[in-house]
């Protein structure tokens, strides 16, 4: 039906349309339930943790989707082991904080800063709202960040953040896809000496020399244009250990996951 619907009108009408739905869904008794029904595989060898978090399978959905975090229960209904909220800027973190706090957590959240000058201020008031957060250089205002030593600053700046806390959440980063091998090579070994948990590799190229430079130290996360199990599988073979869609669930409709883990060989975890 999706589809039929995607083909017959604008895609992102379509989209928007389909999360209205979702949230009168999720205001009906049991309604988060049934759907989560509907969309269950039951693969639990797909399993697995990473970063010193729990995952019930490898596919998370990506930032983008869920912009405040107003949909987070309901979209974990269709699988996904974790979702990536925003991105967020300091004039919009309050909301992402609003919907977060009151919201019993069935799924790990990930808080995406990006498209800011002041990464701190969203780190620091979401800290105790998100499980996992990813520090995304790809936004526009990034345009001045394309050299290592500006995103090593302010990751730096986050590291530090950090410490002050109890409880050490993993951080992610996630950098422009045209980075070179001399820089990305460069953060790698930036983010294996610091304690950076997680970063994000937009091909199986990247997945591979990332991989290949930290070996297990450090969980990578695939993301571009997945829309089916062979793309998850081949990021997953590549040396990815999650995998997230956006493009895909918007282009495929909410089967996109239960689709992927029917039929995804294990064997590429």
């Amino acid at each position: 039906m999706y589809r039929l619907l995607v083909r017959l009108f604008k895609t992102e009408f379509v989209f928007k349309m389909s999360l209205s739905i979702l949230k009168m869904i999720e205001k009906i008794p049991f309604g988060t339930r049934l759907l989560s029904i509907v969309h269950s595989v039951d693969r639990p060898e797909l399993a697995c943790e990473h970063m010193g978090l729990k995952f019930v399978n490898p596919v998370g959905l990506g930032a983008g989707v869920d912009k405040s975090g107003k949909y987070s229960n309901i979209l974990s209904a269709y699988g996904y082991s974790f979702v990536e909220v925003g991105p967020t800027q300091p004039q919009s973190i309050k909301e992402v904080i609003d919907n977060l706090k009151n919201k019993s957590r069935n799924v790990n959240i990930a808080v995406d800063i990006a498209r800011t000058k002041d990464f701190i201020t969203c780190f620091t008031l979401s800290y105790d709202f998100a499980d996992m957060f990813v520090i995304n250089f790809m936004g526009p205002s990034q345009s001045n960040i394309k050299d290592e030593d500006n995103i090593i600053e302010i990751l730096s700046q986050i590291l530090d953040a950090r410490i002050t806390y109890d409880e050490n959440k993993p951080v992610l980063v996630k950098l422009l896809p045209n980075m070179s091998k001399a820089s990305l090579e460069l953060i790698v070994d930036y983010c294996l000496m610091n304690g950076v948990d997680g970063i994000f590799a937009s091909s199986e190229e990247d997945a591979r020399f990332i991989r290949s430079i930290a070996g297990p130290r450090i969980c990578i996360v695939a993301y571009g244009g997945i829309r089916n199990h062979v793309q998850a599988e081949a990021m997953l073979k590549a040396g990815a250990d999650l995998i997230e869609v956006t493009t895909g669930l918007i282009l495929e409709g909410p089967n996109i996951v239960r689709n992927i883990l029917k039929k995804l060989d294990c064997n590429a975890l």
